[in-house]
């Protein structure tokens, strides 16, 4: 067999292995090592020196792990009599893994022990601060991060005492860990040091207590100074904005434009508010935001603070108080005047995660996790619009949150209830929470709100606008009280006996609401249904309006386009509407219902189908009802045993158009200087209501452009525009 050797080696080698002797292969001896030579060739070498190192690193983790269980067994001997979290001393370890991916701790700088059962030697420690590496990364130095862990039994109770509950930390457990920076700490300080003046000098609590103490200064003492040089000034910086917004602290900020307060649920991004939905009053959260900025900044002029630190902090909290008790009696339906900005909210579906309530995102994420994936390309989709309105309302917070979609909360007193109300809904069943739930609730509006649920409320109601027919976020600085116009009906232009009747069989109805008489079919004939038929422009829609403030009651106009021209369109929108209408109590008018009332026949089926449905849910409503139509000759027979009384208004005479004349332009705030004899002139024009009143507007733009009162010319000049259209129209039409 031949030898392979090399001159320059300094170890003999025997070898045995595949070689080739004149290009055949023949089997050698495998290399053992003598002390002299080496293999001469690059790859045995290389493999050699690969065994080597191989060999050499596991001799120096047995060797490593053979002192870490020296040691351990030394230290374990040392702290055979130290009690749980007794040894007054703070120390710092780096939690690291061997190469079986078991975990070991060591003394930052000094290596201790391996993690073994029963190697739980530092927990002897009072307070111990741990850097946990990356198991994968541990080499490249990449710590996952640092926590401090409390195990004296003295400092949990007094933690538990101080602090008792903060986002993301429980402070009522066995074992107390706190991811540095730990905030809480720095957050309460002050009240550990007054805590450690009512402790005994020399007490074992005031020794670990300083020494927890102690660790706090050092973690912040650059925090600290920062702190301690701007805030004398009324300064903070953004690195240290966090210092100011200590979880729980009542906040101010300006939503929309008026002033609000919130209860921080953790650092200034988020505060809760109380709100009302219709039923029950709960927490809701706002979105909050501070934008960078460079160096230092006021304090009293951040978009959020705590409102303490306002200067006019005394004047926010009395109004927002004064309006938080106003808030409370507007509770539930309420039908008022309203005068401003509205809000018509437009959420995307994503957005129900950001209205958790804080303590359950707490429970469900520690710390900031969740927080920050709410965060996460959720810069909500809002697509709110701000509406100018003027018109009466009806406050109604259960209807909004049927028919827009509103996200609703847990009500709760606070975070241990909002706690018992999570776990519940684990533990019971549907029937059973539903009833958990609805007893607390009832619970809290018994009692009402506290002083600082009431600092808390909302400014905020949502309702339907009356005029724009939709539903909005409305602010109650914009409400008002409503003021009646009863003497509108007898200024109605109708006969005496036709205003007896109607207001008769009105006054009947609303005697009747509760009665127990009905149809032979539950529920059917119930309502009044009344028609007024006639020409455009004589009193029609004026006369449901003059009910409406009869009866203080609200009136819910309908056209035929805001009910569609299909079947199930139609359906839908008109369950709805005598649904709401029922509900507030309102008058309900539609108006120009003719296409719903028309005769049906044998060809058109989608009419008749409009009509069929009409009829059918006309029969169940029980409230009051106005039809107006200019076409009654076209009815269909089966209407007629279901309408209760029709007015038939005729076109208006001399006498009822200088009735009108006078009473609107008496309502004028500049005056009409118009005699007599001007009055019965413009009785002359053969002009309806609606042309009357929209004669006087027109007068009134051009009294106000020339700063005089309303003159008769003005008017006649008005009247000659419309009739020169009117005319023109009739050209075109023929």
């Amino acid at each position: 067999m031949p030898s392979i050797t090399s001159e320059s080696s300094d170890r003999n080698v025997d070898t045995t292995a595949q070689v080739k002797v004149d290009g055949t292969e023949v089997l050698a001896e495998e290399p053992v090592v003598t002390g002299a030579d080496t293999l001469s060739t690059p790859e045995t070498a290389a493999t050699d020196a690969s065994s080597a190192t191989t060999s050499e690193k596991e001799d120096a983790d047995e060797k490593e792990m053979r002192a870490r269980k020296n040691e351990l067994e030394a230290l374990n001997k040392e702290y055979k009599n130290v009690g749980h979290g007794s040894k007054t001393e703070l120390v710092h370890l780096d939690k690291r893994w061997d190469k079986n991916g078991d975990e070991y701790y060591i003394r930052q700088k000094k290596a201790v022990a391996a993690l073994t059962p029963g190697g739980n030697w530092w927990q002897k420690h009072i307070l111990v601060v741990i850097r946990h590496f990356d198991e994968d990364e541990q080499e490249k130095g990449k710590i996952e991060r640092t926590s401090v862990e409390v195990y004296s039994g003295y400092l949990r109770k007094i933690l538990a005492k101080v602090i008792d509950h903060y986002p993301g930390v429980s402070f009522h457990t066995e074992h107390i860990s706190l991811t540095l920076p730990a905030e809480s700490l720095y957050h309460y300080r002050s009240e550990l040091r007054a805590e450690a003046q009512t402790l005994r000098e020399g007490s074992v609590e005031l020794e670990h207590l300083n020494i927890l103490i102690n660790f706090i200064e050092t973690q912040f003492a650059t925090t600290i100074e920062q702190v301690n040089n701007l805030f004398p000034q009324g300064l903070i910086s953004y690195e240290t904005l966090w210092t100011l917004f200590r979880p729980g602290t009542i906040i101010h900020s300006k939503i929309h434009g008026y002033d609000r307060a919130f209860k921080l649920c953790s650092y200034y991004t988020c505060g809760t508010y109380v709100d009302y939905d219709g039923q029950n009053f709960g927490t809701r959260q706002e979105k909050l935001k501070i934008p960078p900025f460079e160096g230092s900044a006021q304090i009293s002029a951040l978009p959020v603070a705590p409102l303490e630190m306002r200067t006019r902090k005394d004047e926010i909290r009395m109004a927002i108080m004064k309006r938080g008790v106003r808030f409370q009696t507007m509770r539930g339906q309420c039908h008022r005047e309203y005068v401003g900005v509205a809000i018509e909210q437009r959420r995307n579906k994503s957005d129900m995660r950001t209205q958790m309530d804080g303590i359950l995102m707490r429970i469900m994420a520690r710390g900031r996790v969740l927080g920050e994936y709410l965060d996460e390309g959720m810069e909500e989709e809002q697509k709110d619009q701000k509406f100018s309105i003027n018109s009466r309302v009806m406050i109604d917070g259960t209807s909004y949150n049927r028919f827009c979609a509103e996200f609703s909360w847990e009500a709760a007193d606070d975070e241990e209830a909002a706690e018992a109300l999570f776990w519940a809904e684990d533990s019971l069943s549907p029937e059973e929470f539903a009833a958990f739930k609805a007893e607390k609730a009832a619970k809290k509006a018994a009692r009402g709100l506290t002083d600082e649920e009431t600092l808390l409320a909302t400014n905020i109601l949502r309702g339907f606008s009356f005029a724009e027919k939709k539903w909005f976020q409305l602010f109650i600085e914009n409400f008002s009280e409503i003021t009646w116009n009863e003497a509108s009906f007898d200024r109605l232009v109708l006969p005496e006996s036709s205003k007896t009747l109607i207001r008769a069989l009105v006054s009947s109805q609303l005697r009747a609401e509760g009665s127990k008489f009905d149809d032979i079919i539950k529920g059917k004939g119930r309502g009044l249904v009344t028609v007024l038929h006639g020409p455009p422009g004589v009193g029609k829609t004026l006369t449901a309006e003059c009910i409406a403030e009869y009866t203080h009651r609200p009136l819910y106009v309908v056209s035929s386009g805001d009910l569609g021209t299909s079947a199930s369109h139609l359906e839908q929108e008109l369950t709805r509407i005598l649904d709401l209408a029922r509900t507030w109590k309102a008058i309900l008018l539609i108006d120009e219902a003719d296409v719903f009332l028309e005769k049906r026949t044998l060809t058109d089926v989608d009419r008749n189908a409009l009509v069929s449905v009409f009829l059918r849910l006309l029969e169940y409503y029980e409230g009051i009802l106005f039809l107006t139509t200019n076409r009654v000759n076209t009815f269909d027979p089966a209407f007629q045993s279901r309408i209760h009384m029709a007015l038939k208004y005729e076109n208006l005479g001399a006498g009822a158009r200088k009735r009108l004349w006078k009473d609107f332009l008496s309502k004028l705030k500049g005056g009409a200087d118009i005699s007599e004899d001007g009055y019965n002139m413009l009785s002359q024009y053969n002009v309806n209501g609606r042309q009357i009143k929209n004669a006087v507007k027109t007068a009134e733009s051009l009294a106000s452009f020339t700063q005089k009162p309303v003159h008769l010319a003005d008017l006649e000049m008005v009247l000659k525009t419309q009739a020169d259209f009117a005319e023109t129209f009739v050209g075109n039409e023929s």
